[in-house]
């Protein structure tokens, strides 16, 4: 499974890509070039870490509407736009979408790699929270109904014993439900499980 990020350049100028991935290489980078927008799309796996460097204009498929694809399913990979032939308005419909930057040619040196190391950093926190998330879900999914029902009570801040006359069992029921609660999902104590829970309910699924 890879686990080193790479930077994808998308640029149908032959020079252009060829000045910017010799740059990001020399940084010590991972590097894959594609000469269309069609062409990356065609190769995408989301599985792979990384960042998206793509040109504005383009024939067939410009960048904007290689970004609109990758959101329309989806795919939110960390996108840094860069072009010859930038305008006010492309440059909000990218960032708008959620584009890292919208730089124009010749790009500087320092000052992309700046970004792309932003955009790695962004992609990378992402698919840490994608796998936390992950993780809290197959916890939750070793509960039981009622353990999922006491579980929420706790998360709400309500007593033992109120959540025994609310549910209609004992409070030892509630407490032997609790202790199962807190083994299952991996945590020594309620405050611990409401943050996992808090943050679990934070983050976009």
């Amino acid at each position: 499974m890879q686990t080193d990020p790479t930077v994808f350049l998308v640029d149908d100028d032959a020079a252009a890509l060829d000045s910017l991935k010799w740059l990001l290489e020399t940084a010590g980078l991972d590097v894959e070039t594609y000469n269309s927008a069609v062409e990356y799309l065609d190769a995408h796996d989301p599985q792979k870490p990384g960042c998206l460097v793509l040109d504005v204009c383009m024939p067939v498929m410009d960048g904007l509407d290689l970004q609109e694809k990758l959101v329309a399913i989806g795919e939110r990979i960390p996108i840094i736009f860069v072009t010859g032939h930038g305008n006010v308005p492309s440059s909000v419909q990218a960032m708008k979408a959620g584009a890292i930057d919208f730089v124009e040619k010749p790009v500087d040196g320092p000052s992309i790699l700046r970004l792309v190391e932003r955009a790695l950093e962004k992609d990378s926190q992402r698919r840490r929270q994608v796998a936390d998330r992950a993780e809290i879900e197959a916890r939750i999914e070793r509960l039981s109904r009622r353990e999922r029902e006491v579980m929420e009570l706790l998360y709400a801040g309500k007593s033992m014993k109120r959540i025994a006359a609310e549910l209609g069992i004992s409070v030892q029921t509630v407490a032997k439900h609790r202790a199962q609660i807190l083994e299952k999902m991996e945590v020594d104590g309620v405050a611990e499980l409401a943050r996992i829970l808090t943050t679990y309910q934070l983050q976009e699924p």
